[in-house]
């Protein structure tokens, strides 16, 4: 995934690659890179849904990182698995905040 968004963006800066809490393989990446006007902090999320993955994303202001970072790792932290049943029949994935 690195060697993808440093092609697609080779002023990207990666700050932090971790595990997202105790669970055995949630992680997400930390970079920054440059918008029009202004520097944007981004976060991708990366986790094993079914037989696949899922991905979420977060931008903001890179000067607004340090207030929206715990916010967004509390939130990813909340997400779970659910009956595949609902999500199965219509087409969404099975997680959602607790």
């Amino acid at each position: 995934m690195q060697a993808t968004i440093h092609r697609s963006s080779p002023d990207t800066r990666f700050l932090e690659i971790a595990r997202l809490g105790i669970e055995e393989n949630r992680f997400y990446l930390a970079l920054r890179s440059h918008a029009m006007d202004q520097d944007v902090y981004k976060m991708i999320l990366v986790m094993p849904l079914d037989q696949g993955m899922m991905q979420a994303n977060f931008n903001c202001p890179y000067q607004q990182y340090e207030i929206w970072k715990p916010i967004i790792l509390q939130v990813w932290d909340t997400i779970k698995e659910t009956e595949k049943e609902w999500g199965h029949r219509r087409g969404y994935n099975n997680y959602e905040s607790r």
